[in-house]
């Protein structure tokens, strides 16, 4: 079972990875991808994962000063499915 993880740092976005593989089955066990834009006033956020067979994503858009703002997923589920 080998486990990795980085990230890529650029001005205005941001990358961070992850994932677990498993040399005897031959296959990945989990990953994951976080992708985080600077939208001046605002950031937006992706996230994505699977872990087995369980898939997972959310989406959002905030607002820098008051990050407790937050539309997304969480909020407008319905549109992203």
């Amino acid at each position: 079972m080998v486990q990795a993880s980085g990230y890529l740092n650029f001005s205005k976005i941001k990358f961070n990875f992850s994932f677990g593989y498993n040399g005897k089955e031959r296959k990945f066990t989990d990953y994951s991808i976080a992708i985080w834009q600077d939208l001046h006033c605002w950031e937006g956020i992706f996230n994505f994962s699977k872990f087995g067979t369980l898939w997972r994503y959310d989406f959002k858009l905030r607002i820098k000063k008051i990050p407790e703002v937050a539309i997304g997923k969480d909020i407008f589920g319905f549109l992203l499915k």
